[in-house]
């Protein structure tokens, strides 16, 4: 049996989930394809991390067309349909190759199709044309591999039988940045502390993202104003660039015996600065990063915005981390009482030790396995 999975483009961080389900496919006889061209000049511009080779699967040559700003897409793989008994591809509208593979269902029974997304853009209007398009021609398959529990849950709203989706539970492979974080001394800590005037024992939050709009991050500063007029001794540090950043720049000017604004920082370097931070903040659109926050036992306090990813179904709120409404003075104050209650950040932090078991990219992967058995094992809607 074959499955074959068509990605407009892949990123690298998904090379070790690929990986691991090529594994448990196999091992049950299946053969698993991946093939993914390159995203389009635009995305280009912010999304640096695509899969240049072909490491993990098959590099194919996507056509892209341009209308009126917008980049639609053919990914040249029908030829390979046929030869395939499961056919996986990401839900998008740009997706031309999706609608090719609609239309061929309704001639043939096989393959048999699947979508693979968030059921909706968290980030668009639900009530726009477009959304509205997707949401029709999305209940057109056989099967959903949702994101995780929130997507599934749209998806059943819309009328999809919940018996055909597997909710997969979306992560990153986060199993070395733990046991490097695990590792980390507490020399370690007191030194990059020494290097911001950071006494043992005060506050610190920390932001780590990509800096733009979506993120609210005038909300942020003006809440960090609130929160340091009434801790004295809390410190800040502000970890990410983006579009907005010349603001975290500018604050930092202002404020630079507490707040540091240190750009990107990858890799072992980044979960430095997360060992010496007892919360994240991250008041707007929040996707993925809340992985960090589990893995680095740094509790998110986030707001009830509505353009988060679907991983916000992942935080519990006051268990793992807090949302607080859209206020300002509620946020700020939420921030306030977590720098003194050490009970309440303990407890969050316990909570985000069990989470970071839970969205393992392990757990993805057997989620993802699970859900193509049940899909061969099921008749053609």
């Amino acid at each position: 049996m074959k499955v074959l999975i068509v990605k407009r483009y892949e990123r690298d961080f998904r090379i070790p989930f690929y990986r691991l389900l090529k594994k448990k496919l196999s091992e049950k006889g299946i053969d698993l394809e991946l093939h993914y061209g390159e995203p389009d000049e635009e995305e280009k511009k912010s999304i640096r991390d695509y899969i240049k080779d072909e490491s993990i699967g098959k590099k194919v040559k996507n056509k892209y067309f341009k209308i009126k700003g917008t980049y639609l897409c053919y990914q040249p793989c029908l030829s390979l349909v046929s030869k395939a008994d499961v056919v996986v591809v990401q839900q998008g509208n740009r997706e031309l190759f999706n609608y090719a593979l609609l239309f061929r269902r309704l001639f043939f029974k096989k393959p048999k199709l699947a979508f693979w997304g968030h059921g909706r853009n968290f980030q668009g209007n639900p009530k726009s044309l477009k959304e509205k398009f997707k949401y029709w021609y999305s209940n057109k398959v056989d099967f959903w591999i949702a994101y995780n529990e929130l997507s599934k849950k749209l998806l059943v709203d819309r009328g999809f039988d919940p018996n055909r989706i597997v909710a997969i539970n979306n992560t990153i492979d986060s199993k070395s940045q733990i046991e490097y974080y695990d590792s980390i001394t507490e020399s370690q800590k007191t030194a990059l502390k020494e290097q911001y005037g950071i006494k043992p024992n005060e506050p610190v939050g920390i932001f780590c993202a990509s800096i733009y709009h979506d993120k609210q991050i005038d909300f942020l500063l003006n809440a960090l104003s609130v929160v340091k007029a009434q801790v004295p001794s809390f410190k800040f540090l502000m970890v990410g660039k983006g579009v907005e950043d010349y603001k975290a720049v500018e604050y930092a000017k202002n404020n630079p015996d507490w707040f540091f604004y240190v750009g990107n920082k990858f890799h072992e370097e980044k979960i430095l600065y997360f060992s010496i931070a007892d919360f994240q903040t991250i008041p707007g659109a929040v996707g993925l990063n809340i992985i960090d926050s589990f893995s680095f036992r740094c509790p998110l306090i986030t707001t009830k915005i509505d353009n988060h990813g679907p991983e916000i179904s992942y935080l519990k709120s006051h268990e793992n981390g807090i949302m607080t409404d859209v206020n300002l003075e509620e946020y700020a104050n939420t921030i306030i009482t977590l720098t003194s209650d050490k009970t309440q950040l303990n407890r969050l932090k316990q909570g985000c030790s069990e989470a970071r078991d839970f969205y393992s990219i392990e757990n993805m992967a057997n989620n993802f396995f699970n859900g193509v058995l049940t899909l061969l094992s099921k008749p053609h809607t």
